[in-house]
C-alpha cells in the first residue's frame, strides 16, 4: 500500500470520526428542542437510553434506518446532500503538515 493511500485511508477515517460528532450534537440539539429525555427517545426507537446517549456523543454508528426513524421521532425531516470534500487539502495536511 502507497503512503498516499495510508494517508487516504486516515484522513477518510478521522472525517468520518468528525461527522459522527458533529451528528450526535446535532441530534442531542435537536432532541432536547423537541423536549424528549433520552429516555423518552429510546422509548420510541425501541433502544438503551445508553444507545441513545452513544449516539449523541459520536460514540456509535447508526444505519441510515435509524437515523431515519429518530428524524421522525423527533419531529425532523432527515435532509441528506452530497458534495465533493477537498481531501488533497486534508491529504497535504497530514503529509507536509500544511494549513491553508
Amino acid at each position: 500500500m502507497t503512503r498516499k493511500k495510508r494517508v487516504m485511508e486516515r484522513v477518510t477515517e478521522s472525517a468520518f470520526d468528525t461527522f459522527l460528532v458533529r451528528l450526535g450534537k446535532l441530534l442531542q440539539q435537536k432532541r432536547v428542542d423537541s423536549g424528549r429525555t433520552q429516555d423518552m427517545l429510546a422509548v420510541e426507537l425501541e433502544v438503551t437510553r445508553s444507545t441513545v446517549g452513544n449516539y449523541e456523543c459520536g460514540r456509535r454508528n447508526m444505519t441510515l434506518k435509524q437515523l431515519f426513524e429518530l428524524s421522525q421521532a423527533i419531529g425532523k425531516v432527515l435532509v441528506v446532500r452530497l458534495e465533493s470534500p477537498d481531501y488533497h487539502t486534508q491529504i497535504n495536511e497530514v503529509l507536509y503538515g500544511d494549513r491553508k
